[in-house]
């Protein structure tokens, strides 16, 4: 409710003029403001709905390439195909590779004890007030000391423990199964036939 309403018949000084300038001044602005917030609610709930459509997109997506399209090239022994409606399908074969549920720190140190340490990520953070800014640059240790907040992880991206799975696998290395998961899996990969 708008405080600055002025009631009709009430007398303020004003003319009846200057009172229904007024008035009409304060419902103008009441309708713009709700007008432009329902505009923006309903932005709101579109934006919602899409995202919504678009991992539902996402989802039937990775279905139709990464399972449905390669069991049925598969059962009919093909690698490619060109469709009626000119889209190249091909089949292409990658790594899936994950530390096992639960296992990442055996994993880390599995890593380490053969010579793989280079492929495990460090990262520290720590936390500073802007006044401290200086501090940066200090070693960990001393933070520490101060009270700073630090937080310390070791992980291996999903990319890096895929590439290095894979050259194990191809060069015929052992890796320890129960703490590291890897399976070939085919993919579809489709797109428009090149025109030359």
């Amino acid at each position: 409710m708008c405080t600055n309403e002025v009631e009709i018949g009430e007398s303020d000084g004003m003319d009846s003029d200057s009172e229904r300038t007024h008035e009409h001044q304060i419902r103008g602005s009441h309708f713009e403001i709700s007008k432009l917030a329902d505009q923006a609610f309903r932005m709101e709930q579109e934006l919602m709905q899409l995202e919504d459509k678009m991992s539902n997109l996402k989802t039937l997506l990775n279905l139709l390439v990464s399972q449905q399209l390669p069991e049925v090239m598969q059962r009919h022994s093909q690698n490619s195909a060109v469709t009626a409606s000119g889209l190249s399908v091909e089949l292409r074969r990658y790594l899936d590779a994950s530390i096992a549920s639960g296992r990442r720190v055996d994993a880390l140190k599995w890593l380490r004890s053969n010579g793989y340490g280079s492929v495990i990520k460090t990262t520290v953070s720590f936390t500073y007030r802007e006044s401290d800014n200086y501090r940066i640059h200090e070693t960990l240790e001393r933070l520490e000391e101060e009270g700073c907040t630090l937080r310390y992880s070791e992980d291996i991206s999903p990319m890096t423990l895929r590439a290095f799975l894979e050259e194990m696998i191809v060069q015929g290395n052992e890796f320890p199964k129960e703490l590291f998961t890897a399976n070939f899996v085919s993919k579809a990969r489709v797109k428009p036939v090149s025109s030359v």
